[in-house]
């Protein structure tokens, strides 16, 4: 089983690039402090020497934003590494560090293949670098729900369960103490059994819900001392390639894509305990910036049925504005597909002609207010353009249904049967 499928690799790229910290431009002693995932920004030949205010068994990743940035690895600074060899990244290059208290021990991860932004490259150096890693993982414990990742020089795990195991917490029963912040480890699905506890547990990320993945899925889990009284695991698990997200919650900000200070919430605090209200998409474009008017609109010759009468589907009688406009002949009628729930358009007239709404057999149309005989049509008597009317169903008894017709213009009126 491949560890890291190209659609995985992407996701894993992408969450580098997207929460690196990036370097001062030539900094050749740059910090890591309070991070542990670092991008290059050289404009010029700059030589990394040392690596300033590392803590402990911290762990970081670097991948190179430049094609500028060489490691001193044979020097006396603190980056050690590939076989004290110096080490110059091509954009895009990664590597994995992690701190011993005296020197960063660099793996190379990216081997010099990726320059000019040959991502599939890359993806293939990151692809034999996590199945490397994978093969030196050390194993949890079977069925530990708090397996320990106290062995600090470690950097990569696996799981080993044998029944279903709800992990809620990385630990060795101390309540973090023996834990240092940023402390950082990769950790892989080597069973069918194991779940994550995202919802009430130690460890959190993906919205609070709850991660139950198959074998070969994989995550980046990273120890924030911070987050309250005894610190908090965060995960990132390998999506989208490996996990099929279920729920996303409310007050998840979407943003623009040039202007990350527009944001839109979707709130859904309203909707009834245990109930889910489904947004179904038209087969249409929506501008959502004229509210009033967030319907589809349909000339006469865009129906489905362009002849007259005109025969209404369910589809065009849902959320539709219909205008009159192109109408051939003069008088336009339009015959209601049978009422039910959901249904509602407004008939505008873009033309000076005559219109007519016949109900569904002898289904009622409530004018105004008025109950109309079942059967009978509503007719536009003195056709102006910009005048309108506005229909939809409502539920009158068991398996009934009848339609309200509303209009501030006097000229619709019962035309009778």
């Amino acid at each position: 089983m491949a560890w890291a499928p190209a659609s995985a690799l992407r996701a894993f790229r992408g969450i580098l690039l997207t929460v690196a910290t990036t370097w001062g431009d030539g900094d050749q002693t740059p910090s890591v402090a309070n991070a542990n995932i670092f991008k290059t920004n050289n404009s010029s030949g700059t030589t990394v020497t040392s690596l300033d205010d590392g803590i402990s068994y911290q762990t970081i990743w670097v991948i190179a934003g430049d094609d500028l940035t060489t490691f001193d690895f044979d020097g006396a600074g603190n980056v050690k590494g590939n076989n004290d060899t110096d080490w110059t990244m091509n954009q895009y290059d990664v590597a994995v560090a992690v701190f011993d208290g005296t020197n960063w021990n660099f793996s190379v991860v990216g081997s010099g293949g990726g320059g000019s932004g040959d991502i599939e490259s890359v993806l293939g150096d990151l692809t034999g670098a996590v199945d490397a890693l994978y093969q030196t993982a050390t194993a949890f414990t079977a069925n530990d729900t708090t397996p320990d990742v106290q062995t600090s020089d470690k950097f990569a795990y696996k799981t080993a369960n044998t029944v279903t195991t709800t992990i809620t917490d990385f630990d060795d029963g101390t309540d973090h103490t023996n834990i240092p912040d940023g402390r950082f480890f990769m950790l892989f699905i080597d069973d069918d059994y194991t779940k994550i506890d995202l919802s009430s547990s130690q460890i959190v990320g993906h919205g609070d819900i709850d991660w139950a993945p198959a074998k070969g899925y994989w995550a980046l889990i990273a120890f924030h001392d911070g987050l309250d009284a005894d610190g908090q695991w965060l995960i990132t698990p390998s999506y989208p390639s490996s996990l099929a997200v279920k729920y996303i919650q409310d007050n998840v900000p979407i943003a623009d894509n040039s202007d990350a200070t527009k944001k839109l919430n979707i709130e859904v605090s309203n909707i009834a305990t245990s109930t889910t209200r489904t947004w179904t998409a038209p087969d249409y474009n929506l501008d959502f910036r004229y509210p009033q008017f967030a319907l589809q609109e349909l000339n006469r010759d865009e129906l489905s049925d362009t002849s007259s009468p005109h025969d209404l589907t369910a589809a065009e009688m849902r959320g539709t504005l219909l205008n009159n406009y192109a109408d051939t002949p003069g008088a336009s009628v339009y015959n209601l597909d049978a009422a039910g729930q959901g249904y509602n358009f407004i008939l505008s007239l873009g033309a000076a002609q005559n219109v007519e709404i016949n109900p569904n057999g002898t289904e009622i149309i409530y004018l105004n207010g008025t109950a109309l005989t079942g059967g009978n049509s509503v007719q536009n008597t003195a056709p102006t353009i910009g005048e309108s009317i506005t229909c939809y169903t409502v539920q009158t008894a068991d398996s009934v249904w009848g339609w309200i017709c509303k209009s501030a213009d006097s000229d619709f009126v019962d035309k009778g049967s």
